[in-house]
C-alpha cells in the first residue's frame, strides 16, 4: 500500500505543479474528484496536502471544485498536526459512538458547513453511526455463520 500511495503522491505532485489544482471544468468531475481522493489520502506528504488547502479553495471558490473537498482536506489537515478541525468533518469511535473530533468552533461549524454546502455535522454523524452500525451488524452476521 506504501509503494500506491509513494506512486501516486509523485504524480499527482508533478501534475498540481505544472497545472495546479485539477479544475472541473477542465478535466472533468471524475479526473477532479480523483486528484482530490489522492491528495486526502496523500498522508506520506503532510507538507504537500497542505500546499494543496489554498489551490483547493481557490476552485472551490469560482466553482471548480466541490466545497465538501474542501472542507475534509481543511480538517484533516489540521487534525494530523493535533490542531482541532474547522468544519468537523474528521470523526472517531468512542464506546461504540461516532463522534467529532475536536472542532475549533463548535457553535460555528455548521454555518461553516452550510458555506460549502454541505450537511450539517448532526446530520453527518448521524449518517456516519448508521454505517458503522450497520457494518458491525454484518460483520456478526458473518462471524455466526463461521
Amino acid at each position: 500500500m506504501k509503494e500506491v500511495h509513494e506512486r501516486n503522491n509523485k504524480k499527482i505532485k508533478e501534475i498540481i505543479g505544472e497545472y495546479g489544482w485539477l479544475l472541473e471544468s477542465e478535466v472533468g468531475d471524475d479526473d477532479s474528484d480523483a486528484a482530490w481522493l489522492i491528495v486526502q489520502h496523500a498522508i506520506l506528504d503532510q507538507n504537500f496536502q497542505e500546499y494543496c488547502i489554498p489551490l483547493l479553495e481557490f476552485a472551490v471558490n469560482n466553482g471548480e471544485a466541490k466545497g465538501w473537498q474542501l472542507a475534509y482536506l481543511q480538517d484533516r489537515v489540521l487534525i494530523q498536526k493535533g490542531k482541532p478541525q474547522i468544519y468537523g468533518t474528521q470523526h472517531e469511535l468512542k464506546d461504540g459512538k461516532v463522534v467529532p473530533k475536536p472542532t475549533l468552533e463548535p457553535k460555528k461549524v455548521n454555518e461553516k458547513r452550510f458555506h460549502l454546502g454541505i450537511w450539517t455535522q448532526e446530520e453527518h454523524t448521524e449518517f456516519l453511526q448508521k454505517d458503522y452500525n450497520t457494518n458491525q451488524e454484518a460483520k456478526q452476521q458473518h462471524e455466526t455463520r463461521g
